[in-house]
């Protein structure tokens, strides 16, 4: 699988002891999640409609999440 982001992002998502260790639901590769933290990676990442985002699936890594929102500014800019 090609890694589509910046290696010390994913370095940084395990950076905080409290991150929930989960794999990607688009390309399995592990990654930390905030999502109980005061603060979380993706908050640093602009919000996606609901539209955009599949109830059926779990988090993202940093790399697929940033593709999926450079993705969606794509279609919305044209």
């Amino acid at each position: 699988m090609t890694q589509t982001g910046d290696d010390n992002r994913f370095d940084a998502t395990f950076a905080d002891p409290g991150a929930i260790a989960k794999s990607c639901s688009r390309c399995a590769r592990p990654f930390g999640c905030g999502r109980d933290l005061p603060s979380c990676w993706c908050s640093d990442l602009p919000h996606l409609p609901a539209a955009r985002i599949d109830p059926d699936t779990d988090c993202l890594c940093p790399a697929c999440l940033a593709a999926l929102t450079a993705e969606h500014a794509a279609t919305r800019d044209t």
